[in-house]
């Protein structure tokens, strides 16, 4: 994925096709956060409010970060930015969306991808 980051490996699968196709357009970005353990789940928590009280941390054990399916990444979280634009229009197709109020946020979700239909 990147030095110092850890995803699921089909998160991580999914994630290198994104970013090759979006650098094939020119378009790129960096992660800051990946995989956390439940502790780094806790901190989170406590610094930054727990989501559902208008703050940026997941209750611990329910982060899609400690499952290793989510990641926050530098660059598209700017609005209009070439890297949003890129991952609005086209992360569904890798299995990627956004949270609201977390425009850095990506999970991996694979239903959140379009149905392939096999050819005959």
């Amino acid at each position: 994925v990147a030095p110092g980051h850890r995803l699921a490996p089909a998160a991580a699968t999914a994630y290198q096709q994104m970013v090759a196709a979006a650098a094939a357009e020119g378009v790129t970005w960096s992660i800051t956060d990946s995989y956390r353990d439940l502790a780094t789940q806790e901190r989170v928590a406590r610094e930054k409010g727990l989501y559902e009280r208008g703050g940026l941390g997941a209750r611990p054990g329910t982060s899609r970060h400690g499952e290793g399916d989510a990641l926050d990444l530098r660059g598209p979280h700017v609005e209009g930015s070439p890297a949003h634009r890129w991952l609005v229009a086209n992360a569904a197709r890798f299995g990627f969306r956004t949270i609201p109020r977390e425009p850095w946020h990506w999970e991996y979700d694979p239903s959140a991808a379009p149905t392939r239909t096999a050819s005959r």
